[in-house]
């Protein structure tokens, strides 16, 4: 018998086909490397964080007793309470940040309204991992905010895709930006998905596409730390 080889016009066919599929299955298998490796960095940070908190409580004593009015700015509570038990290996301010990065809103648009990415108020904190950590100069009572970069600073940093939104109040103690039955968008404690996706009154924290995404970080969290169909990615 003889042994049949492949013609150049088969071999050829063979590859178009196999390039063709490949353009069509590799995009989504890239978004999907993303949405995972987004998920373990968050999950990372979050655990630092975590960890941070409670090695501040053996030395402090618990957070509901932690005096947020004494250190007076998230910043110098920042500094006091968490930044001794983190590998900082940088601080700046944002308005040095803004000359060389944007930071947007989960909808595409500029994100300055927060206290903490505020070119005069906001303060980021390189860790050894190459995450960054933001909190303001703000005038604070009972908890300060904690923005999260989990990769760095690039051009581009985005709500929902690299950047995530944390609060540490004396009441819940670190926990994600969400929603809870009362009457205010800031509040913290239970969490409910519907609000978080759709949102509630004027400050359009909200998880989609329309909103700025401070709620993503919960959205993440309570679905069991996963970027579902219906997350704005």
């Amino acid at each position: 018998m003889k042994n049949r080889a492949f013609t150049l016009a088969e071999v050829l066919i063979t590859l178009g086909i196999i390039g063709v599929v490949a353009a069509l299955v590799m995009p989504a298998l890239m978004a999907n490397y993303k949405k995972q490796m987004t998920v373990t960095r968050l999950k990372e940070t979050y655990s630092m964080l975590t960890q941070a908190v409670k090695m501040s409580e053996v030395n402090n004593g618990e957070i509901k007793d932690w005096n947020f009015s004494a250190c007076k700015t998230g910043e110098k509570c920042f500094e006091q309470y968490l930044m001794p038990y983190l590998k900082v290996v940088k601080k700046e301010s944002m308005s040095t940040l803004r000359n060389r990065a944007k930071f947007l809103q989960i909808s595409g648009a500029d994100e300055s309204g927060l206290m903490l990415m505020r070119p005069a108020n906001g303060i980021a904190y390189t860790l050894a991992n190459g995450a960054v950590l933001f909190t303001s100069n703000a005038a604070v009572s009972s908890g300060f905010s904690i923005a999260t970069d989990i990769d760095g600073i690039k051009p581009v940093n985005q709500f929902g895709k690299d950047m995530f939104y944390y609060v540490l109040n004396v009441k819940y103690g670190l926990v994600p930006l969400g929603y809870m039955d009362s009457s205010t968008e800031e509040s913290y404690g239970d969490y409910d998905r519907t609000k978080i996706i759709k949102g509630v009154n004027s400050y359009k924290y909200a998880c989609n596409k329309q909103s700025r995404g401070m709620w993503c970080t919960a959205l993440i969290m309570i679905d069991g730390w996963q970027i579902k169909d219906d997350y704005p990615w």
